[in-house]
């Protein structure tokens, strides 16, 4: 009826930190610095399975990175 969009701006701390990690997962590339950010924010926020997950993400681009050079 009155089609269109909205845009809401909150906080991450409005979220749980599962959420909140998942918000800013979404929002990074595939880059070295990028997992370690989220990694980073995760290990603070007390999300480990995620924290492993970026660790992993970036320990693996690295390596490939290091043997492609």
């Amino acid at each position: 009826m009155f089609g269109g969009t909205a845009v809401i701006t909150r906080n991450l701390s409005d979220f749980t930190p599962d959420s909140a990690c998942m918000i800013v997962s979404q929002q990074s590339k595939d880059t070295v610095d990028d997992h370690l950010k989220v990694a980073t924010y995760a290990a603070n926020a007390g999300v480990e399975y995620m924290a492993r997950r970026e660790f992993k993400a970036a320990y693996a681009l690295a390596v490939k990175d290091n043997n492609e050079a």
